[in-house]
């Protein structure tokens, strides 16, 4: 099983997703914001890249503990709950749609909710895609939306069903517009998931 030093660096990595988030919201999440300095001089200097021995990833690691601790809460956000199983399957649900969408490595996907469950399965979905992503706050500006849009140069935007309408506007007009996929309905999973796998993806980053 896990051993508490592992335990503590998978914490550490996904505080780091938390921190970078909070301090920037519209900033792309990528596997090189999760590490510190001292995790790369391990990578860099502790490890002999020519052997089979690597550190695991992130996403390798999360689900290594939704196997040993399927049934244990990994998010709530007070009005919804997961447990480690249901985060890893609807985290995967999501990998699976954008694999579907042909989304490639590091190619960077919009994520458009509310804070809280949702945004996080989705956050943990696209990283287990191998991609990367920009969250946008539903409480941005119509302009500043249009603009990390564009600027993005997205190819898929998730999002909410509440939310549809009012990104179809701002998007209407941009060229090479992205697609919008409403994932959840007033917070809750919509069907756009339901039909797909809950088995990983396969990809790591």
């Amino acid at each position: 099983l896990l051993s508490k030093e592992k335990v503590e660096r998978i914490a550490h990595y996904f505080k780091g997703i938390l921190h970078k988030f909070v301090e920037d919201p519209t900033g792309e999440i990528r596997h090189e914001a999760l590490f510190s300095e001292s995790d790369y001089n391990l990578l860099l200097n502790s490890f002999d890249t020519s052997s089979e021995t690597k550190l695991d990833s992130v996403v390798a690691q999360f689900e290594q503990i939704a196997l040993t601790h399927p049934e244990k809460t990994a998010i709530t956000d007070g009005q919804n709950a997961l447990s480690y199983q249901e985060l890893n399957e609807r985290a995967n649900q999501v990998a699976h749609l954008l694999a579907d969408k042909a989304v490639q490595a590091e190619e960077i996907v919009v994520l458009h909710f509310d804070r809280g469950v949702q945004l996080l399965t989705a956050m943990l979905g696209v990283l287990k895609s191998g991609a990367a992503f920009v969250a946008i706050d539903t409480d941005t500006p119509q302009e500043r939306v249009q603009y990390i849009i564009q600027n993005s140069q997205t190819r898929v935007l998730l999002t909410d069903t509440e939310q549809v309408a009012a990104l179809q506007g701002i998007t209407s007009t941009q060229e090479n517009a992205p697609e919008l996929l409403a994932i959840t309905t007033a917070g809750q999973w919509g069907q756009e998931l339901s039909n797909l796998s809950t088995t990983n993806l396969g990809k790591t980053i």
